[in-house]
């Protein structure tokens, strides 16, 4: 599709011409495109399909109004000079909100937020602190600790694998809440939400019948959430 074996990079163009390095997570588009975490390149790609040259993959910069955003932890940030829009430090976890067409980034390295992107690629909102910590809340006063994998709900709720406070997190409307996990704690504990533990939860998904499966990283296993 893109890229070529074993030969990491920066660059765009189509199919086998193009370079990645070290690319974490994907998600798909409502348009058909494909959105790329390229994490080796701290940079968010997009894969064009079907255009007249082949697929052609697309460095995108994340625009931003500097006088409501301001930039978290500016001097943990890699590629400062290179990157134009909101500078990300190492984006770790994507979903796509289908009907909406929002999108969702997590990262986890000199910042731990979540940030809420439109479909053009201007910055909406940034959710949570750029320090780590644990705190339900809205906005910044909310906090993270190593949020990863993410998934987009029927009712546009997106559930984050947090991963550090070994917890499963809501953003509703800007919104965060514990929805699984004692933050801190580790185990392996089914029962009820408020009492269940993970080990380093990474990832989750959404099933037909609007479960979370968590991707239970430190323990080896698939948990199901049912809300």
């Amino acid at each position: 599709l893109a890229g070529r074996p074993e030969r990491k990079g920066l660059r765009d163009g189509t199919d086998l011409h193009t370079r990645f390095s070290k690319p974490n997570g994907i998600a798909l588009s409502r348009y058909g495109t494909i959105v790329v975490l390229d994490a080796g390149n701290v940079a968010l790609r997009e894969i064009i399909p079907d255009t007249k040259q082949g697929e052609e993959v697309v460095s995108r910069d994340i625009l931003f109004d500097p006088t409501k955003f301001k930039v978290a932890n500016p001097k943990q940030l890699h590629n400062q000079k290179r990157l134009k829009g909101y500078p990300i430090d190492t984006p770790s976890g994507i979903c796509i909100d289908q009907n909406q067409g929002s999108m969702f980034v997590s990262i986890s390295w000199g910042s731990h937020q979540v940030l809420n992107v439109s479909a053009d690629w201007m910055l909406r909102d940034v959710i949570g602190h750029d320090l780590p910590g644990y705190q339900d809340g809205r906005g910044s006063d909310a906090r993270f600790n190593f949020p990863r994998g993410m998934a987009v709900a029927a009712d546009g709720s997106v559930y984050v694998a947090d991963s550090g406070n070994r917890c499963i997190r809501r953003i509703h409307n800007g919104e965060v809440t514990t929805v699984a996990g004692r933050p801190g704690k580790s185990g392996s504990d089914n029962g009820k939400a408020s009492s269940a533990t993970f080990s380093s939860p990474r990832d989750v998904a959404i099933d037909l019948n609007g479960d979370v499966i968590v991707c239970d990283s430190g323990n080896h296993m698939l948990r199901r959430l049912i809300l």
